[in-house]
């Protein structure tokens, strides 16, 4: 599977996806429209879904093999500040923005999302992509955590994105009663 080449082939999905979810941000807690959207778009991938902590979502893609369960996580809030650009994808709702790059994010995660469901057949693991809520006012993980949905996860990837950054920071950090060592 050359990941690189589907990503590089979902630039426009990405971008599309990232405008959609700049132009209508939600705050902590009530991304409801937003949840809407990313379980819309994981239904048309054919990724069941399981709803988490109200607003948050945890697909499942299954590999060849159950395990590793690898989870990749995004955020999906937005924040309470007012959109000074005229972009022709500004903020549609007063007051509140995409400020901090989740817009980016859930974006991104749906676009690997995408990528490896069409390329399904060559997993050697089980995915799972987690849309976490209310990060930025930090109770989103631990209601996730709270579900049990991620009990089964080995690894989890979170990313943020850093646009003023000349270097891209990346470690993989073991999650509490792994079956993997970290490497």
């Amino acid at each position: 599977m050359d990941v690189m080449k589907s990503v590089q082939e979902l630039r426009g999905y990405s971008v599309e996806m990232r405008r959609y979810f700049h132009r209508h941000p939600e705050l902590s807690w009530k991304e409801f429209n937003t949840a809407a959207k990313i379980r819309e778009e994981l239904a048309a991938m054919d990724i069941p879904y399981t709803e988490v902590a109200g607003t948050g979502t945890i697909a499942t893609l299954k590999g060849a093999s159950d395990a590793p369960v690898i989870g990749l996580r995004c955020d999906m809030d937005a924040l309470p500040v007012q959109e000074i650009k005229d972009l022709e994808f500004k903020s549609g709702t007063d007051g509140v923005m995409h400020a901090c790059g989740h817009d980016a994010h859930m974006a991104m995660l749906l676009t690997a999302a995408k990528a490896l469901s069409e390329n399904r057949h060559l997993l050697k693991c089980t995915v799972k992509f987690i849309f976490q809520p209310a990060e930025e006012v930090v109770a989103g993980a631990v209601a996730m955590l709270e579900s049990g949905e991620l009990d089964d996860v080995d690894r989890i990837c979170g990313m943020h994105i850093f646009p003023f950054s000349s270097t891209v920071p990346f470690r993989w950090m073991p999650v509490p009663g792994s079956r993997l060592r970290t490497p």
